[in-house]
């Protein structure tokens, strides 16, 4: 091995050894976490449009609730962190996934459209009527 393999080796050990190389570690993990969960439900190859609206509620949730973490988190990090989310949402968000939440038969059997908040039933009730809309234009097919 070279000396500056040694060096790095060396330095990767120090590293490795400090306490708050793991501390920042388990913080990166703790905030990712929700963001990966989301992913490989969606990313999964089950049908899981009905569930979009439900999970990105929840991910937003979570991350809007993250505790404050002295000297790593500031109650700013955790502000950016949950409008960053709400932003994708909005650009992301698709007039289908508020349909696949109002056809969901599991949405009605739970009551998930009544712990909603007004705003957020407002935007099922009117990504549902555009999303029939957009399929049914023919006023005699609706």
């Amino acid at each position: 091995m070279g000396t500056e393999a040694k060096i790095r080796s060396r330095s990767e050990r120090s590293l490795f050894l400090q306490e708050s190389y793991w501390k920042r570690l388990s913080i990166t993990v703790e905030l990712t976490e929700p963001v990966f969960v989301f992913l490989r439900l969606v990313d999964s190859d089950k049908a899981t449009t009905p569930f979009v609206y439900q999970w990105w509620n929840r991910l937003s949730e979570t991350i809007k609730h993250f505790d404050i973490i002295p000297g790593h988190i500031t109650k700013r990090d955790c502000q950016l962190m949950h409008r960053a989310v709400l932003d994708r949402w909005q650009s992301a968000h698709a007039h289908i996934h508020s349909a696949g939440l109002a056809l969901n038969p599991r949405t009605h059997v739970n009551g998930e459209l009544e712990k909603m908040t007004p705003e957020d039933r407002l935007e099922v009730k009117t990504g549902l009527k555009n999303w029939i809309k957009r399929y049914y234009n023919d006023d005699q097919k609706r």
